[in-house]
């Protein structure tokens, strides 16, 4: 007798664990069915001096009370989150919330969102130091501001360092120069002077550098370049990191080819990659190789219009 009440009672424990298994199984089953992943955060975008949207990958809802003290409202795909101080051009906040699908997949996230540049300056990477004081000079195309544009040594999403431009009042064809060294020289007087704000490596013969209108999550890329000294390695860049940057530049259409990076291999100090100007004058900006050359021996023009002259071996 005390075998079967054993066997019901063990029977009955599988029956209510089965039960409860089941319920998991049907919750899990409906969210991998219909969705099977969670909404990932995919921009940022600053609106106006207090208002900040969130971009997912799917639809999402405001999960209830999770971005007080601010208020949310869902647009879709979007989430707007409106402030309760203004954060001025230039500079960041952190803001964090959670949102939901419509399967009940939620994602909790915490990230920078940057003040709001209303006129934003216009500006393409000019010339190009890779040697010894390693340094970018930007040219102003459309007058404006550049609090927030951000100039990559790398991609947005892989850098070695990076600049993140203080709020300067610019005109077109003045010219901003990056040094990505520890201090500035007193060699450049005529360009706004910036030094780089993280740390960095340096250049390399092999590189990508992108300038970018924010430095937030999925940000514009207004300009990129590669160059490349044709090491034998990883198509030409020297580095699987290098590599993969210079790959994403292709595919996001910042840069026209991987294959066809500017030619690094005879650069110096004095003896930089420039921008070509067109025969109106205006620098050239196909995102290709074409729009790029050596400057000659002692060519270097950082704070003034690029040498015309280029280097013949």
């Amino acid at each position: 007798m005390s075998k079967y009440i054993v066997f019901f009672c063990a029977l009955l424990m599988c029956l209510t664990l089965l039960s409860c298994f089941s319920e998991e199984v049907v919750s899990v089953k409906g969210v991998l069915c219909s969705s099977g992943y969670p909404p990932s955060l995919v921009d940022v975008q600053s609106l106006d001096e207090k208002t900040v949207r969130f971009v997912f990958d799917k639809s999402v809802e405001v999960y209830e009370g999770s971005f007080e003290p601010y208020s949310a409202v869902s647009d879709g795909f979007g989430v707007s989150v409106t402030l309760n101080e203004s954060i001025k051009a230039g500079e960041k906040a952190v803001v964090g919330g959670r949102v939901m699908d419509e399967y009940g997949n939620t994602t909790g996230f915490s990230s920078e969102v940057w003040g709001y540049n209303p006129n934003p300056a216009g500006l393409l990477i000019n010339e190009i130091c890779t040697k010894t004081e390693p340094k970018t000079e930007l040219i102003v195309r459309r007058a404006g501001n550049t609090a927030g544009l951000t100039l990559y040594n790398g991609t947005p999403d892989s850098y070695a360092g990076r600049v993140i431009l203080p709020s300067l009042d610019v005109k077109e064809g003045d010219f901003i120069v990056v040094w990505f060294t520890e201090s500035i020289s007193d060699s450049v007087l005529n360009a706004h002077n910036v030094l780089l704000d993280t740390p960095s490596k340096g250049f390399s013969g092999n590189g990508v550098q992108c300038l970018s209108l924010s430095p937030a999550p999925g940000a514009e890329v207004a300009d990129a370049v590669l160059y490349s000294n044709f090491s034998v390695k990883y198509s030409g860049y020297g580095s699987a990191e290098t590599e993969k940057r210079a790959k994403k530049a292709v595919e996001e259409g910042w840069w026209n080819s991987l294959e066809e990076p500017i030619d690094s291999s005879k650069s110096t100090k004095l003896r930089t990659l420039c921008r070509r100007r067109g025969e109106d004058g205006e620098p050239l900006d196909t995102n290709g190789v074409s729009d790029w050359y050596t400057a000659e021996n002692k060519g270097a023009t950082f704070g003034a219009e690029n040498t015309s002259s280029e280097y013949e071996p």
